[in-house]
Protein backbone atom coordinates (compact mmCIF):
# COMPACT_ATOMS: atom_id res chain seq x y z
CA UNK A 1 0.00 0.00 0.00
CA UNK A 2 1.07 3.60 -0.84
CA UNK A 3 -1.48 5.49 1.07
CA UNK A 4 0.63 5.76 4.34
CA UNK A 5 3.53 7.27 2.14
CA UNK A 6 2.31 10.56 1.68
CA UNK A 7 1.53 11.75 5.07
CA UNK A 8 4.38 10.00 6.16
CA UNK A 9 6.91 11.95 4.34
CA UNK A 10 4.24 15.27 4.97
CA UNK A 11 5.87 14.84 8.20
CA UNK A 12 9.30 14.14 7.40
CA UNK A 13 9.63 17.19 5.20
CA UNK A 14 6.28 19.38 4.76
CA UNK A 15 4.98 19.46 1.62
CA UNK A 16 4.61 22.73 -0.10
CA UNK A 17 1.42 21.68 -2.26
CA UNK A 18 -0.04 18.43 -3.78
CA UNK A 19 -0.76 18.06 -7.83
CA UNK A 20 -4.01 15.80 -8.21
CA UNK A 21 -3.83 15.31 -12.63
CA UNK A 22 -7.30 14.44 -12.97
CA UNK A 23 -9.56 11.21 -12.88
CA UNK A 24 -10.04 12.52 -9.21
CA UNK A 25 -14.09 11.29 -8.95
CA UNK A 26 -13.77 8.17 -10.71
CA UNK A 27 -15.36 6.40 -13.00
CA UNK A 28 -17.93 9.19 -13.67
CA UNK A 29 -16.98 12.64 -11.99
CA UNK A 30 -19.49 14.10 -9.28
CA UNK A 31 -22.55 14.16 -8.62
CA UNK A 32 -24.57 16.58 -6.49
CA UNK A 33 -26.41 14.34 -4.68
CA UNK A 34 -22.67 12.14 -3.66
CA UNK A 35 -21.05 15.59 -3.12
CA UNK A 36 -20.31 15.17 0.16
CA UNK A 37 -19.77 11.34 0.32
CA UNK A 38 -17.57 11.63 -2.58
CA UNK A 39 -15.41 14.44 -1.03
CA UNK A 40 -15.24 12.56 1.98
CA UNK A 41 -14.16 9.34 0.46
CA UNK A 42 -12.23 10.80 -2.35
CA UNK A 43 -10.31 13.62 -1.42
CA UNK A 44 -10.71 14.12 2.97
CA UNK A 45 -9.88 10.39 3.94
CA UNK A 46 -6.63 10.05 1.63
CA UNK A 47 -5.02 14.00 2.10
CA UNK A 48 -6.24 14.51 5.61
CA UNK A 49 -2.41 14.95 6.74
CA UNK A 50 -2.36 17.81 4.66
CA UNK A 51 -5.82 19.57 5.34
CA UNK A 52 -7.47 22.33 7.32
CA UNK A 53 -11.16 21.29 7.40
CA UNK A 54 -12.49 25.24 8.16
CA UNK A 55 -14.65 25.78 5.35
CA UNK A 56 -18.35 26.57 5.11
CA UNK A 57 -19.30 22.76 4.66
CA UNK A 58 -16.49 21.02 6.21
CA UNK A 59 -18.34 19.33 9.06
CA UNK A 60 -20.27 17.26 6.67
CA UNK A 61 -16.74 15.11 5.73
CA UNK A 62 -14.84 15.94 8.90
CA UNK A 63 -15.40 12.45 10.59
CA UNK A 64 -13.28 11.02 7.64
CA UNK A 65 -10.36 13.41 9.39
CA UNK A 66 -9.76 13.37 13.36
CA UNK A 67 -8.36 16.71 14.47
CA UNK A 68 -5.42 15.59 16.15
CA UNK A 69 -4.61 14.08 11.98
CA UNK A 70 -5.01 17.83 10.43
CA UNK A 71 -2.51 19.81 9.65
CA UNK A 72 -2.17 23.05 11.16
CA UNK A 73 -1.37 24.70 7.91
CA UNK A 74 -3.14 23.48 4.68
CA UNK A 75 -1.39 22.14 2.21
CA UNK A 76 -3.15 23.59 -1.66
CA UNK A 77 -4.27 20.75 -3.26
CA UNK A 78 -3.99 21.97 -6.91
CA UNK A 79 -6.47 19.20 -8.83
CA UNK A 80 -7.43 19.51 -12.80
CA UNK A 81 -9.67 17.72 -14.83
CA UNK A 82 -9.12 13.74 -16.32
CA UNK A 83 -11.26 12.74 -18.76
CA UNK A 84 -13.32 10.37 -16.27
CA UNK A 85 -14.03 14.07 -14.64
CA UNK A 86 -15.83 14.92 -17.45
CA UNK A 87 -18.30 12.32 -17.93
CA UNK A 88 -21.08 14.02 -16.27
CA UNK A 89 -21.81 17.48 -17.20
CA UNK A 90 -22.41 18.50 -13.55
CA UNK A 91 -19.39 17.63 -12.44
CA UNK A 92 -16.80 20.43 -13.51
CA UNK A 93 -18.37 23.12 -12.25
CA UNK A 94 -19.18 20.93 -8.60
CA UNK A 95 -15.34 20.56 -8.39
CA UNK A 96 -14.28 23.81 -9.70
CA UNK A 97 -16.66 25.39 -7.20
CA UNK A 98 -18.36 23.07 -4.46
CA UNK A 99 -15.31 20.90 -3.26
CA UNK A 100 -13.32 23.73 -1.92
CA UNK A 101 -16.73 24.65 0.57
CA UNK A 102 -15.50 21.36 1.79
CA UNK A 103 -12.06 21.29 1.61
CA UNK A 104 -11.08 25.13 1.68
CA UNK A 105 -7.32 24.56 -0.15
CA UNK A 106 -8.60 22.10 -3.14
CA UNK A 107 -7.96 24.22 -5.99
CA UNK A 108 -8.98 23.80 -9.84
CA UNK A 109 -8.33 26.30 -12.39
CA UNK A 110 -11.75 28.29 -12.88
CA UNK A 111 -10.61 28.07 -16.73
CA UNK A 112 -9.16 25.83 -19.21
CA UNK A 113 -5.30 27.18 -17.94
CA UNK A 114 -4.25 29.16 -14.98
CA UNK A 115 -0.64 29.94 -14.21
CA UNK A 116 0.08 29.92 -10.17
CA UNK A 117 3.49 31.06 -9.08
CA UNK A 118 5.15 29.25 -6.11
CA UNK A 119 6.79 31.34 -4.03
CA UNK A 120 9.87 30.45 -1.98
CA UNK A 121 10.94 31.76 1.76
CA UNK A 122 11.81 35.01 0.25
CA UNK A 123 8.97 35.76 -1.25
CA UNK A 124 10.22 35.85 -4.88
CA UNK A 125 8.80 33.51 -7.63
CA UNK A 126 10.59 30.33 -7.74
CA UNK A 127 8.45 27.82 -9.59
CA UNK A 128 5.29 28.73 -11.87
CA UNK A 129 2.98 25.92 -12.29
CA UNK A 130 0.86 25.54 -15.34
CA UNK A 131 -2.35 23.48 -14.35
CA UNK A 132 -4.34 23.09 -17.83
CA UNK A 133 -6.80 20.88 -19.56
CA UNK A 134 -5.30 19.52 -22.65
CA UNK A 135 -8.35 17.65 -24.05
CA UNK A 136 -10.49 20.72 -23.30
CA UNK A 137 -7.52 22.89 -25.40
CA UNK A 138 -6.92 20.68 -27.99
CA UNK A 139 -10.58 20.25 -28.88
CA UNK A 140 -10.60 23.79 -29.90
CA UNK A 141 -7.70 23.79 -31.90
CA UNK A 142 -6.66 26.43 -29.09
CA UNK A 143 -2.34 26.27 -28.74
CA UNK A 144 -2.43 29.96 -28.21
CA UNK A 145 -3.75 29.78 -24.52
CA UNK A 146 -1.43 27.74 -23.27
CA UNK A 147 1.67 29.36 -25.26
CA UNK A 148 0.73 32.57 -23.40
CA UNK A 149 0.13 31.13 -20.07
CA UNK A 150 3.81 29.53 -20.48
CA UNK A 151 4.86 32.89 -21.77
CA UNK A 152 3.21 34.90 -19.00
CA UNK A 153 4.75 32.39 -16.36
CA UNK A 154 7.44 34.67 -14.38
CA UNK A 155 9.35 31.05 -13.78
CA UNK A 156 12.24 30.64 -13.13
CA UNK A 157 11.42 26.47 -13.68
CA UNK A 158 8.07 26.27 -15.07
CA UNK A 159 6.01 23.28 -14.38
CA UNK A 160 2.79 21.80 -16.56
CA UNK A 161 0.57 19.78 -14.65
CA UNK A 162 -2.75 18.06 -16.54
CA UNK A 163 -4.29 14.55 -17.21
CA UNK A 164 -2.65 13.34 -20.61
CA UNK A 165 0.75 12.63 -21.01
CA UNK A 166 2.76 13.24 -24.22
CA UNK A 167 1.91 10.35 -26.78
CA UNK A 168 0.60 9.32 -29.97
CA UNK A 169 -3.15 9.82 -28.82
CA UNK A 170 -5.36 12.55 -28.69
CA UNK A 171 -4.75 15.14 -26.91
CA UNK A 172 -0.86 14.56 -26.97
CA UNK A 173 0.12 15.56 -30.25
CA UNK A 174 -1.41 18.80 -29.32
CA UNK A 175 0.35 19.26 -25.88
CA UNK A 176 3.44 18.52 -28.29
CA UNK A 177 2.88 20.69 -30.46
CA UNK A 178 1.63 23.43 -27.57
CA UNK A 179 5.17 22.53 -26.38
CA UNK A 180 7.23 22.94 -29.37
CA UNK A 181 5.40 26.51 -30.64
CA UNK A 182 6.38 27.68 -26.80
CA UNK A 183 8.92 30.14 -26.32
CA UNK A 184 9.96 29.59 -23.00
CA UNK A 185 11.41 26.45 -21.28
CA UNK A 186 8.90 23.49 -19.78
CA UNK A 187 11.36 21.98 -17.07
CA UNK A 188 8.89 19.19 -15.97
CA UNK A 189 5.51 17.58 -17.04
CA UNK A 190 3.04 16.48 -14.63
CA UNK A 191 0.02 13.69 -16.29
Amino acid sequence: RVAPVPPAEHARRPADALVLPGDNFYPHGLRQRELAFRVRENVVRPYCAFLALDGPESDAVAGACPPERRSAVPTPLYAVLGNHDTNLPESPPLQREAVPRFVPSWRMPPGRVEVIELLDAALAPSVSLILYDAAALADDGDVASLRQALAAARGPFRILAGHYPVSDRHPGPWIRRALDESEVPVHLHLS
